[in-house]
C-alpha cells in the first residue's frame, strides 16, 4: 500500500499549481474555478485523513493572503486576487503567479 503524507500532498499541489499558472485556459477560465478544484483536492485528502483543514492550501493560501495583503478573503483568495488586480493594475492571472510563486516557497520549507 502507498503511502501518503502531507508533505506529498504539498508537492502534488506546487506541481498543479505552477501548471496551471504556465497554462492557465487548460486549467480553468476564472480564477474562481480553479480555487474550487483546489478546494475539492483538499477536500479529498482530508476525507482520507491525509491531511487537516488547516495544513490544505486553500485554507493556508487565503490566511496568507488575508495576512500579507490585507485583503479580505470572505468570499475566497480567488476573488480576493481578482480585486486586488483591479487595483494593483495587473492581470489576475500575473498577480495569481506572483503570489502563488512567494506563497508556495514559503509553503513548502
Amino acid at each position: 500500500m502507498i503511502s501518503i503524507s502531507v508533505s506529498d500532498y504539498r508537492r502534488h499541489c506546487d506541481e498543479w499549481i505552477r501548471y496551471a499558472i504556465k497554462r492557465p485556459s487548460m486549467y480553468y477560465r476564472e480564477l474562481t474555478e480553479f480555487e474550487t478544484m483546489l478546494a475539492g483536492h483538499q477536500y479529498a485528502f482530508q476525507s482520507l485523513g491525509i491531511i487537516d483543514t488547516a495544513d490544505g492550501f486553500n485554507t493556508c493560501f487565503r490566511n496568507w493572503i488575508e495576512e500579507m495583503t490585507a485583503q479580505s478573503c470572505a468570499r475566497g483568495w480567488g476573488s480576493a486576487i481578482e480585486n486586488l488586480a483591479k487595483t494593483k493594475a495587473s492581470t489576475t492571472q500575473e498577480l495569481f503567479a506572483e503570489l502563488a510563486d512567494e506563497f508556495l516557497v514559503e509553503w513548502l520549507n
